[in-house]
């Protein structure tokens, strides 16, 4: 007969510490990604209230124009050893100002002005939680913040199509959501800031915490700026920038050449069912990311390309209806998804590399998801005002 194993009050303890950690990575996914998600799922919106046909590049743009330099300052801040706590209540305010400024704006650039704010605050909130995840070498936590991202886009663009479809105002849409930006650094320390020791159990130490050894959290001092690791970022840096471009381009460009201006009056939320089709591709490939990652990142970025090509024959053919574009744009959030999933899991795998140093290049790569997204948002801009003008302005 064998015993059953016995489990101390420690133990307990331990578990469910984790699991409140597990839960809490996904409230936190989905907190840190929804304003700007309501941002770009309303970009149309935005340009149409202040008539600014031909610019909803310039929305995409201003979302994400701080993204670069709110990242290399989170890996700045990693590098001192500033608190996690420190910098969410710092996200935090920058969802708040960026949410309640956008709905007060007075004209389209004083909007996207506060957009960058609203925007800004994914990509920190991003960089600072991945940066969380890698330092502690838990691919659970990499897991959990993937299904929080992919319920985020589901849940904002689900919001923005309630939002569009009954005629919900400018105003009331950016301000409902700005009490985000008090909830998510409360939950990050009610649900994420853990005490030392519990902090390094991961989800494999779990099925062996009996013979757990008593961990101290070491301070790695790791420089800022290291040719090595930038090094070794290249490749995974390379893959960000292709991949979004492909999907930023695809997301806002070529569906808004789609509508004609008066169905972007009448029947925004068509936008609304484009965007809802990505999110929702997005949120599939997230929580299916255990079966999904792969060491290959070329494959995914093979697969965007011809996605990619299909759609963009269509903005200049029109050879299917325009609702059809949702099955594209599906897949190409499926993806995304992967890609930028795979990564990060592949980045917690470089060998030769310590915790630190793990989460610098994490910070390094992310630096150039902003970059990325800021040449969809020039393409766009250019394509909307030269050889797509007729199809996109009209």
């Amino acid at each position: 007969m064998v015993d059953e194993p016995v489990i101390t009050p420690s133990a307990a303890r331990a578990k469910r510490a984790y699991i409140i950690r597990y839960a809490g990575m996904i409230i936190i996914g989905i907190l840190s990604n929804l304003p700007y998600w309501v941002a770009y799922s309303n970009s149309q919106v935005v340009t149409t209230h202040f008539d600014k046909e031909g610019h909803i590049g310039a929305v995409s743009w201003a979302i994400v124009f701080l993204s670069v330099y709110a990242t290399l300052f989170n890996a700045f801040l990693t590098s001192k050893n500033v608190s996690y706590t420190f910098r969410t209540i710092l996200n935090g305010s920058f969802m708040i100002i960026g949410l309640i400024g956008a709905a007060f704006a007075p004209n389209f650039w004083v909007a996207i002005c506060f957009i960058a704010f609203a925007g800004v605050s994914s990509d920190f909130g991003e960089a600072v939680m991945l940066g969380y995840a890698a330092s502690f070498n838990d691919q659970s936590l990499l897991n959990a913040w993937g299904i929080g991202c992919g319920f985020s886009g589901l849940i904002g663009g689900i919001y923005s199509l309630i939002c569009q479809k009954f005629t919900i105002s400018y105003f009331w849409t950016f301000i409902s959501v700005s009490p985000i930006g008090v909830i998510f650094p409360v939950i990050f320390v009610t649900m994420l800031k853990m005490p030392k020791e519990q902090s390094l159990l991961n989800s494999k130490e779990i099925a062996s915490i009996e013979s757990m050894p008593s961990y101290e959290h070491i301070e790695e001092d790791v420089p800022f700026c290291s040719c090595s690791n930038w090094k070794k970022s290249f490749r995974f840096i390379i893959n960000n920038i292709v991949m979004f471009s492909f999907q930023y381009v695809a997301l806002e460009g070529l569906t808004d050449c789609s509508m004609t201006k008066q169905e972007k009056i009448n029947e925004p939320y068509i936008f609304g069912y484009y965007s809802l089709s990505y999110e929702f591709g997005q949120f599939i490939a997230k929580f299916l990311t255990k079966w999904l990652t792969l060491d290959k990142l070329e494959i995914a970025i093979v697969l965007g390309a011809i996605d990619f090509a299909i759609m963009l024959a269509e903005a200049i053919t029109h050879f299917f209806p325009h609702i059809y574009l949702c099955i594209p744009l599906f897949f190409i959030g499926v993806l995304g998804s992967i890609s930028y999933m795979s990564i990060f899991d592949v980045i917690m795998r470089v060998p030769n590399t310590t915790y630190k140093e793990r989460e610098i290049i994490t910070n390094y790569t992310s630096v150039f998801i902003g970059g990325s997204i800021q040449i969809a948002s020039l393409i766009i801009l250019v394509m909307q005002n030269t050889f797509l003008k007729k199809q996109c302005i009209k």
